[in-house]
């Protein structure tokens, strides 16, 4: 059991995506709130402090796995000077690959007696999910929450979750910048689209997306803001030239602004993404659309509803749980054979239960 007398520190590892990395800050703001006296130091890739810059006591140590970090002789760089800089007592490894568990050997080797634990990702029932399908396979796995708060419990670290946003308050104030840009929300609805995915598999097709913003923008008093950045800005400035209620992000917008935007949001439309994850952390309603991947995997959004996922019942649903695979198929059906308006009705009905 963990001493609340002394101030233990625990190291947390989650490298990989943003949006895996998203999904551990429920559960690092539950544990926080309710072990105030234990500090964490999380161990994670570059891009992701703003999710932690809200959560007090914890500290971030950045793993840079193309450049300094790439390799057997990066890992242990990292080792090196996680066990000078910082006292571990603990370490949960949120994330159990290859890099993870070299890191947490290393500790071993030269702690024998820190408890170290690591998540099981329930691999054996992800390929059966796979295999099978959802129809066929029956239940939900865990979801990743879960997976990573038994990982603290077998650490002797007990907790329940709480958290709501990772502000302080529902609706940070927006910046200068973008209330000149949008202006004032007033008795509008904010609606917020997330059209791209890191896969094709996870990604609505881009007529069917247009379809849906055209649909979306004959309604009244709704405002549509689209987020997208690099390669997906292009097809992005051409909707919001084409539909006039639509707008983009203004450029050199990063990743703090967008997470205000999205506090200010009524609901966000939002692929199998990081964009699913973000605007859970700050508690707005998403609709999200799911083609290759499938809830049953774990990666639903914190506190987001099944009756808000759009999905479409094949039985070759789940063909990939991270959506990395191109369609067995070849059609890529499972996205393309949802019907735009269904999107719209699912906003609409969101928003009517706002009322």
């Amino acid at each position: 059991m963990i001493d609340e007398e002394k101030n233990q520190t625990i190291l947390v590892i989650r490298l990989s995506a943003m949006g895996d990395v998203a999904m551990t800050v429920p559960v690092l703001h539950s544990l926080k709130k309710q072990h105030p006296n234990l500090n964490i130091i999380m161990l994670t890739t570059y891009g992701n402090d703003p999710m932690f810059d809200h959560l007090p006591g914890v500290h971030l140590v950045h793993f840079d796995r193309h450049g300094k970090h790439k390799g057997l002789s990066g890992v242990f760089r990292v080792w090196w000077k996680l066990r000078r800089n910082y006292s571990i007592d603990y370490i949960a490894d949120l994330h159990n690959v290859i890099r993870s568990r070299l890191l947490t050997a290393l500790f071993r080797l030269t702690s024998p007696h820190m408890k170290i634990r690591h998540v099981d990702k329930e691999r054996k029932e992800r390929r059966k999910l796979v295999l099978l399908g959802h129809k066929k396979y029956g239940h939900p796995l865990s979801s990743s929450f879960e997976r990573y708060r038994r990982v603290f419990e077998s650490l002797g670290i007990r907790f329940d979750f709480d958290f709501k946003t990772i502000f302080s308050r529902k609706t940070p104030d927006l910046e200068e910048d973008m209330l000149e840009r949008f202006g004032p929300k007033e008795n509008k609805r904010w609606v917020g689209v997330a059209p791209f995915a890191g896969h094709r598999s996870k990604i609505y097709p881009m007529k069917r997306m247009e379809r849906f913003l055209e649909l979306l923008n004959q309604q009244e008093n709704i405002e549509i803001f689209l987020f997208g950045h690099g390669n997906e800005r292009p097809k992005i400035n051409d909707w919001e030239n084409k539909f006039k209620n639509v707008h983009s992000m203004p450029r050199g917008t990063y990743l703090p602004q967008e997470l205000e935007l999205m506090a200010h949001l009524d609901v966000m439309v939002s692929m199998d993404s990081a964009n699913m994850h973000l605007a859970s952390l700050v508690n707005t309603p998403v609709v999200s659309i799911w083609g290759a991947t499938h809830r049953y995997a774990g990666f639903l959004g914190w506190g987001q509803k099944e009756e808000n996922v759009v999905e479409l019942p094949l039985d070759c649903r789940p063909c990939s749980i991270y959506g990395e695979r191109h369609c067995p198929k070849g059609t890529y059906e499972c996205m393309r054979d949802i019907d735009p308006q269904t999107i719209v009705d699912k906003v609409l009905q969101q928003l009517s239960s706002l009322n």
